[in-house]
């Protein structure tokens, strides 16, 4: 079974923002099932949970949020355990501060991604060998070199506010990795709302794995401040599946 999978935690805004984003889904897929992945903080405010409108709720667990060795974001430490928490087959993973664009279904976009085992939203890509200490924001990318030994390959500067992924052994192996570096991380890295930022273990164990993305770059979502231009809505139905408001 095909699904996409949210995690609201923390902040009431996140519980807010996830029954908007499950609405417009519906709207353009009205088959799609959704789970929705909360802490009581981010829903407790709502009279009714039903009415967040998603097929599954489930609440997650203290070891889905905090290592106990730092103030972790919980929602950023919960992306590390998606493969584990998705009970779809095929999942898409997105951030809850966003929207679906209403003229191209989750469903086609499920189609179009079928036959893949594991991708995500890629704003850039660099080899190892020309890794550069401000490639990616989050660390020395220099450093993340070293430090994890790695010769060859790509590293890329991913977004972790797009996920597709399959339940395989491969793609089983890849969040393991991505755990252990985000519980274990050797480089010093800019924190993120108090935490870790998910993206850097997302670009570490991509290049452990040796594991290339399906596009060099790919951006299925819409960030205005990103793309540094304000698009007509006609504009953004063409070459985005969704809205990006974070």
């Amino acid at each position: 079974m095909k699904g996409v999978v949210l995690i609201a935690s923390g902040n009431p805004q996140y519980g807010n923002m996830a029954h908007q984003l499950c609405l417009s889904i519906k709207f353009s897929s009205p088959g799609i099932p959704v789970a929705l992945f909360y802490t009581e903080s981010a829903v407790t405010h709502l009279e009714d949970k039903r009415r967040m409108n998603v097929d599954v709720m489930t609440l997650l667990e203290p070891k889905h949020l905090r290592t106990g060795k730092r103030p972790d974001d919980d929602g950023l430490r919960a992306k590390t355990y998606l493969y584990e928490l998705s009970p779809f087959s095929e999942t898409i993973a997105i951030d809850v501060d966003t929207l679906w664009l209403p003229q191209k279904p989750v469903t086609a976009l499920l189609e179009e991604l079928k036959d893949l085992d594991f991708t995500m939203s890629c704003r850039s890509v660099c080899e190892v060998k020309d890794a550069t200490e401000t490639f990616i924001h989050w660390a020395d990318s220099t450093k993340i070199v070293k430090e994890y030994g790695l010769t060859e390959g790509k590293l890329y500067n991913v977004s972790s506010e797009f996920i597709y992924f399959r339940k395989c052994d491969k793609v089983k192996a890849l969040f393991n990795t991505i755990r252990d570096v985000y519980d274990n991380l050797k480089v010093p890295h800019v924190y993120f709302g108090g935490g870790i930022p998910d993206e850097v273990a997302f670009t570490i164990a991509l290049a452990i794995h040796s594991f290339n993305l399906h596009q060099d770059i790919y951006i299925p979502c819409y960030w205005e401040p990103y793309h540094k231009q304000s698009l007509l809505a006609s504009e953004m139905y063409k070459k985005f599946w969704a809205l990006s408001v974070g």
